[in-house]
């Protein structure tokens, strides 16, 4: 152990991997300790700490701190714009929505059995009516109620699970134990139920709309052709950059932290990828920009997503579909194993892919003759 004069001392864990401890001695105030991985981290710790019991904030224990405070607080500490700013993006957005519906429960008093309620709940209830609807917009659907839906509710749980585990963190307390891991009703982020292919005529209907729109007319076509190449999903998409395209060895890094199932993988590329992706290049390439910044993230290209298809008359149709219609295509061609395709569409489970098999109806019994014949 090292002691030093800025305020922590220096542990040595048994890898040899350094620890640094800073402690918060305020007169009329419990002692506190806490342990990290960094210096920056400890500061920033120490400074928030003591910011707070100066301004007499709620304590650190969840025995008094709500889910509002806590959510607050998360906001503030990962610069996630307040609710003043007027902005509506999506984690702001779902944030609130949790503050607003959980913010007066207490961290100490949340089970998991009141978790399964609120979420049986949010698929029951109707959700607020946008601040900016017009009846006269294309897509008012005439005033019906719409409630939650499962990948919304999904997105809420995360959303608090996120916050409420990032601040008890860094505030040092514990939350109620198994409050997360005993939660059974959570929504799968897909069920697989849906199986909407798309046609070639409705390809072209979708580019012809985006021809007539005013914006992204090149970029549309560009990102649902490379979606149909790569079988690639939207935020893979949105959040890559042109160091992960690799065009000599044919190749697209989705590094772990834009994967949905947090795993690296490289994705092939076809001669048509490589092609879209240079023409791509060369008309709208930004230094420090993604590879399709038009869209700033997976919720706004959802709804350019429903624009365009309103223009197009392509009814039913979402941006994740591409992604199931460019995995059937591998299906089809038949030259792939389950597990060479799941490593290109990123699939942890071939479990996943058996909604696939029908695909190829006839692969089994090609085999078998061909075996039988190799051994006549």
């Amino acid at each position: 152990m090292a002691r030093h004069g800025k305020g922590y001392r220096t542990f040595k864990l048994d890898d040899g991997t350094p620890s640094y401890e800073f402690r918060v001695n305020l007169a009329k105030h419990k002692p506190q300790a806490r342990r990290f991985a960094t210096v920056a981290e400890g500061r920033r710790w120490k400074t928030q700490t003591e910011e707070g019991l100066r301004s007499g904030a709620a304590p650190t224990s969840p025995k008094t701190r709500t889910v509002a405070a806590a959510i607050l607080d998360y906001m503030k500490r990962n610069n996630i714009l307040p609710e003043e700013s007027g902005r509506s993006d999506p984690l702001t957005y779902r944030l609130r929505q949790v503050s607003d519906q959980l913010g007066e429960e207490r961290v100490a008093g949340l089970t998991s059995e009141r978790l399964q309620e609120w979420l049986a709940l949010l698929s029951k209830t109707n959700k607020a009516e946008p601040h900016n609807k017009r009846e006269t917009h294309p897509l008012y659907n005439g005033g019906e109620r719409k409630v939650y839906a499962a990948s919304t509710i999904r997105k809420l749980y995360y959303a608090l699970k996120v916050a409420l585990d990032e601040d008890a963190e860094t505030l040092g307390y514990a939350l109620p134990r198994l409050l997360f891991e005993r939660v059974k009703n959570v929504p799968k982020s897909w069920d697989g139920n849906r199986k909407r292919r798309l046609s070639d005529d409705e390809l072209r209907r979708l580019f012809d709309a985006a021809a007539a729109g005013y914006t992204n007319k090149e970029e549309w076509p560009r990102l649902i052709k490379l979606a149909l190449e790569t079988a690639m999903r939207a935020q893979e998409l949105l959040f890559a950059k042109w160091e992960h395209i690799s065009i000599k060895n044919q190749s697209w890094l989705v590094p772990a932290d834009n994967s949905k199932t947090g795993e690296a993988r490289n994705v092939p590329l076809s001669h048509a990828a490589i092609a879209i992706l240079k023409e791509h290049e060369a008309a709208t390439r930004r230094s420090g920009q993604p590879v399709f910044w038009q869209w700033a993230n997976s919720d706004v290209l959802s709804h350019a997503m429903k624009r365009l298809t309103t223009r197009a008359e392509v009814a039913d149709l979402r941006f994740h579909d591409l992604r199931h219609e460019a995995t059937s295509r591998f299906f089809e061609l038949d030259i792939f194993t389950d597990v060479e395709i799941a490593e290109i569409t990123g699939h942890v489970s071939l479990e996943t892919l058996r909604g696939y098999m029908h695909l190829r109806p006839n692969r089994l019994a090609k085999k078998l003759n061909a075996a039988r014949a190799a051994a006549a």
